[in-house]
């Protein structure tokens, strides 16, 4: 394919949540009765409808609340570990994103006891079980043990006052209010959606979702010492809210012209809590233009690949894991080849790729997409603060 110069592409200026770029795929469902995916991801289930519009939008709604977070500063942190940034989350979250809270959420109490007491709860109480003998009296099977031993454990009944507690502040409400007149003024990119805009904001607040989402949690902040200067690095860990039931990202209401969005859900409140300190990506203008697969398809595998400071030169990806995130159930794969072929066409032609191949291995395509090269490598000036920001 040809190798003409790539067009020069807008300043990354709106920020969007990487988890879900990873996670929330579209689904266009107008019949009511058809509540489940036709090509299912795994642990993931939606009711409701998940678009580009939807995503654009949300976008735009957590940058806005983003901004309002980091207005005070002279500079947008680049990093989760600037001192701003912990500030930021400290301020927000109160220290309640950990890797304990997650897994009680996630209905693990025992898990989350374990990982506070530093070793397996469970594992050391069912091997003392194994070496009681049955003496005269009837031996309880384990977990009648266990549950004996739980009911019996100061600190596990103490452990669960306090998780009760923190529960609470994942399900209290946040309400954050936005004024339609600043919206259209800040983001132009909201001018094709000024009859519709409220209505994509309605869809996303009635949409419904159970999945697994990746939460960061800052095990320990990083350390400065009197001139300000970083002296330790700190510690982030992935944890992993496991959903067991549906819940909505954020509910809403119109009140004198402003948008008021409220916060209830603990997913809601996660995803507040990833922007915040930076498990985010930019994406140029360019990406918000474009058609529902090509959008989807870039978020989901090509941006987090040239968004960082190491950015690939190409990536390799398999017709399959392209069908189903794109939630494509068709038999016929031609249809499906136009489709992709036709997503990286408006990617290339937009200068969000250099180029792409597809080869044929037995049964199943390939498609290498050409990144551009790193700035570095092109020698053009250096990037702005949001394109250089560390997430690890």
């Amino acid at each position: 394919m040809g190798d003409a110069a790539m067009p020069i592409k807008s300043k990354r200026s709106i920020i969007t949540n990487r988890q879900l770029n990873f996670t929330l795929s579209p689904v266009d469902m107008h019949n009511p009765a058809q509540k489940q995916m036709p090509h299912s991801l795994p642990n993931y289930a939606i009711d409701g409808t998940w678009n580009h519009h939807q995503s654009i939008v949300l976008d735009i709604i957590l940058h806005t609340i983003f901004k309002g977070y980091y207005s005070k500063y002279s500079n947008i942190p680049k990093s989760w570990r600037s001192n701003d940034a912990i500030e930021v989350n400290q301020r927000f979250s109160g220290k309640i994103f950990t890797p304990i809270v997650m897994a009680y959420l996630s209905k693990n109490p025992i898990k989350a006891f374990s990982i506070q007491e530093g070793h397996d709860v469970e594992k050391i109480e069912r091997d003392a079980y194994a070496k009681q003998s049955d003496d005269e009296y009837k031996k309880p099977t384990f977990e009648e043990h266990f549950q004996d031993f739980l009911n019996r454990n100061y600190k596990y009944q103490q452990f669960l006052g306090n998780m009760a507690q923190t529960e609470s502040a994942f399900n209290s409400d946040i309400q954050y209010s936005f004024s339609k007149l600043d919206l259209f003024k800040n983001y132009p990119v909201l001018e094709r959606y000024k009859d519709k805009f409220f209505e994509h904001a309605q869809r996303i607040a009635e949409t419904k979702f159970k999945m697994n989402y990746i939460v960061k949690c800052i095990t320990k902040a990083p350390q400065f010492n009197k001139k300000g200067i970083r002296i330790d690095k700190g510690e982030m860990v992935d944890a992993v809210y496991v959903m067991d039931h549906f819940e909505q990202i954020f509910f809403m209401d119109l009140k004198d012209d402003h948008l008021v969005v409220n916060f209830k859900s603990p997913l809601g409140k996660m995803i507040i809590h990833n922007t915040l300190v930076f498990d985010t990506d930019w994406p140029p203008d360019e990406v918000l233009d474009l058609g529902k697969n090509a959008y989807f398809l870039y978020k989901r595998f090509i941006l987090n690949k040239v968004a960082g400071k190491n950015a690939s030169a190409q990536i390799n990806l398999w017709f399959e894991e392209i069908k189903t995130f794109l939630d494509l159930s068709w038999s016929n794969n031609s249809g499906v080849y136009s489709i992709i072929k036709l997503a990286f066409e408006e990617m290339k032609k937009k200068g969000l790729i250099q180029d792409f191949t597809s080869t044929k291995y037995a049964k199943q395509r390939l498609y290498r997409v050409i990144l551009e090269t790193p700035q570095k490598k092109r020698g053009k000036s250096k990037a702005p603060a949001p394109e250089a920001v560390e997430t690890t």
